[in-house]
């Protein structure tokens, strides 16, 4: 069945961040949806049931507070049956089966999403930079921007997002390259795609109004690590990007990837090791390194070389089928996380996960959740799933936390409308 946390024709609760026992009330209200959501699975289904996810809602301190929204967003409208049957004509069941596996990404939503174009988080910052160019804001909303990259691979979009976060021409694709060279070609293009659009100055003496920021780029392939370590030092941005040689999933120990030879060689992860130690203890020796693992949450708290406790203002996981794994271990980071976006996957723990529970699991911390398409997006809740969005497939999934950033969250649900608004679109 599927998990339901909250109705969802009710608005997202305005939480009073300076009330404990507010908190406490709330808290105690959804373990108690939990509880009875999981024994009611049991009784009728007769097995056991993961407690990953009511561990990550109890896990939630009463003295960790995120930021408080001054106007957050209620949850948006349930999907009518038009919208629906308009999302069933852009996405179509007929390849998301068995008869197509999942490695052939013949499924219409991994056509759609498999190298998406994120207009809605870009159009955000072009505003924040267009109201600087004008003297009109000098500041980001916290004065700080913070990226969190979980599997930076070859920063190319890390380097992007701290050039629109900061506004600072000088993190650019071009300098990047000059310094990864050799690596493994992208999966999506990331070094020759969209680069950020910086605001031009009005004449050639003025300088455009430029913010603080900084990413965390975490990556656990040890040649590849120590590349792009090398490559922020050399250009004198490693104040900047830190970059971080450790796994992240839902707990804290010790995890093996394997040794490579080349940096930035993508789809590899630490199912290669896991299957070499059954098959081949001595191979696995020879073959794989011991990675340090935590939790995001205890990365962001006892680890990261610059402990930014306030806002995280994009959060995005690229980690070959673990992506869930490392949602259950950030409850307090997505608490203070404004956009999010992550991959859904057959292989690694998706295998055995389901989609609309970390979606629901995100709503209820503020997150409304969509398919992230070229320009396009269609939203995932409850009310708009579609059957066929159980099956499987690599694809890739936005989410924006309407409670913290109202206005990115109305950018994602506009361009929503605006999808199903478009005629002759298949996939």
């Amino acid at each position: 069945g599927v998990m339901k946390l909250s109705p969802r024709n009710q608005p997202s609760p305005r939480r009073n961040y300076s009330n404990g026992k507010k908190i406490s009330i709330e808290k105690s209200l959804i373990i108690l949806i939990f509880s009875v959501t999981f024994c009611t699975l049991c009784f009728f289904n007769g097995e056991t049931i993961e407690n990953d996810i009511t561990t990550a809602i109890l896990s939630m301190s009463d003295d960790y507070l995120p930021p408080q929204s001054e106007e957050p967003l209620d949850r948006p409208p349930k999907c009518t049956p038009e919208q629906r049957s308009q999302m069933l004509k852009q996405l179509t069941p007929d390849s998301c089966n068995k008869e197509y596996g999942p490695w052939l990404q013949k499924c219409s939503f991994t056509l759609a999403t498999k190298c998406p174009d994120t207009t809605w988080i870009d159009s955000h910052y072009e505003s924040i930079h267009e109201k600087a160019a004008r003297r009109t804001n000098t500041a980001t909303p916290d004065n700080t921007f913070v990226a969190v990259y979980v599997g930076c691979n070859k920063g190319f979009d890390a380097i992007n997002a701290l050039r629109m976060g900061t506004g600072n021409s000088k993190y650019n694709k071009k300098a990047w390259a000059s310094q990864m060279n050799a690596t493994h070609a992208s999966v999506c293009n990331q070094n020759e795609a969209f680069e950020f659009k910086l605001q031009e100055g009005d004449d050639d003496e003025e300088e455009l109004v430029t913010f603080d920021g900084t990413v965390h780029c975490i990556e656990p392939i040890s040649i590849t690590a120590n590349r792009l370590k090398d490559s922020a030092k050399n250009l004198r941005w490693d104040d900047k990007l830190l970059v971080t040689e450790a796994a992240i999933s839902k707990e804290v120990g010790v995890q093996y990837f394997p040794k490579l030879t080349v940096a930035g060689v993508e789809n590899k992860g630490l199912d290669e090791c896991k299957n070499l130690k059954k098959s081949d203890p001595d191979a696995f020796k020879e073959s794989c390194d011991e990675v340090p693992l935590y939790s995001l949450d205890h990365y962001m708290e006892n680890v990261a070389e610059k402990k930014d406790d306030g806002r995280v203002h994009l959060l995005s996981i690229d980690v070959e089928g673990y992506d869930f794994d490392v949602l259950l271990g950030a409850n307090h980071t997505l608490t203070r996380t404004e956009y999010l976006e992550f991959e859904y996957n057959w292989m690694g723990s998706w295998s055995t996960q389901n989609l609309i529970d970390a979606v629901n699991m995100l709503d209820e911390l503020g997150f409304t959740c969509y398919w992230a398409g070229v320009g396009r997006a269609w939203r995932i809740d409850e009310s708009c799933w579609l059957d066929h969005f159980s099956w499987h497939s690599w694809s890739n999934v936005a989410c924006a936390n309407r409670l913290i950033n109202a206005k990115v969250a109305k950018n994602m649900e506009e361009t929503f409308i605006k999808t199903l608004e478009e005629e002759g679109i298949t996939y």
